[in-house]
């Protein structure tokens, strides 16, 4: 992601990259040789040696709050790759931190730049499907990127939270309470769950159940992802997975991605790169993100609440505790 967001900022009409920070050697010379930039091994060096005006921080999510407290002491605005933390006490020290220093805050949230999603909030906002009576959705992965993040995150955060973000923006409700239940057999020896299958009472009554796993088939081409909202008036179904386009050879299958960051004519187009140009709005005229920092911290309201569940053998959990 870090190298996604490094192209897609050196391209943009408004902003300039000017350095990127990464412990990894070779990495870091390989991305800075591409993009023609400086190159720190130390993320507090960077900081203190380059003149920004923001930072986009793409470390694993056990590791936002540092530079994120760094940055934004030093007067900088932040984007942070969800979530904005791993627990709600590092994400509410990054929202204070923020707040205290006055800068912008965003957590990205990307499939609030994904027009099936933002069509379907606006049909939701219209009234066209009445009020929300249930949503149901899912994040299925593949066992490459489960094996590929070796046990370092949980389904919650990696995937769930995309989905917690999009049910909240939905509803415009917050959810009260959740029960969880998972089963581990394929990434046992990782001391993660293989799936996991989580139910939400939301504030004004509404309904959710969210499913996600991380071991399917290599082959499946990419992420298996659903959302249904059903109304009293009509339904919203959004299917992200079949993306318009699959390419087969005599040994091969693949589905390109087609929605978030694809290569066209030599740059990378789709909603991550629309995340980029509002976050980059957003610094240069001074105005609140789309993505919150309230709302964002929701969602890892309900990342911890499903942990706990879990961790208390299913049981309903409160997400004011």
């Amino acid at each position: 992601m870090g190298r996604s967001h490094a192209g897609i900022a050196a391209s943009l009409p408004n902003a300039e990259l000017v350095a990127i920070a990464d412990t990894n050697k070779k990495t870091l010379e390989d991305v800075c040789g591409e993009m023609g930039v400086e190159g720190y091994a130390s993320y507090q060096k960077m900081l203190d040696e380059e003149k920004l005006d923001a930072v986009i921080i793409c470390t694993p999510d056990r590791h936002h709050r540092e530079p994120a407290e760094a940055a934004a002491e030093r007067g900088l605005h932040l984007l942070i790759e969800k979530p904005t933390a791993r627990t709600v006490e590092d994400a509410q020290a990054i929202v204070a931190c923020a707040k205290k220093n006055d800068v912008i805050l965003m957590t990205a949230h990307l499939l609030r730049f994904d027009p099936s999603y933002v069509l379907a909030y606006n049909a939701i906002r219209a009234g066209e499907i009445g009020d929300i009576v249930h949503i149901y959705a899912r994040r299925n992965d593949n066992v490459v990127d489960g094996r590929r993040l070796g046990g370092r995150t949980t389904l919650p955060f990696y995937c769930g939270v995309h989905d917690f973000d999009i049910m909240n923006w939905f509803t415009e409700e917050r959810a009260e309470r959740v029960s969880a239940v998972s089963t581990s057999r394929v990434m046992r020896d990782l001391g993660v769950y293989d799936s996991v299958f989580a139910n939400f009472n939301f504030t004004g009554g509404i309904i959710a159940s969210w499913e996600s796993t991380w071991i399917l088939p290599e082959n499946i081409g990419h992420s298996d992802m659903l959302m249904e909202v059903a109304g009293t008036e009509g339904v919203v179904y959004i299917d992200a997975y079949t993306q318009g386009l699959n390419i087969i050879t005599e040994s091969n299958f693949r589905m390109p991605d087609t929605r978030y960051a694809s290569p066209v004519h030599g740059r990378l187009l789709g909603a991550l790169r629309e995340q980029l140009i509002h976050f980059a709005d957003c610094v240069t005229e001074g105005r609140e993100p789309l993505i919150t920092p309230a709302a964002a911290l929701e969602a890892v309201r309900m990342g911890c609440a499903i942990n706990r569940s879990l961790d208390e053998g299913g049981a309903w959990v409160s997400l004011a505790e």
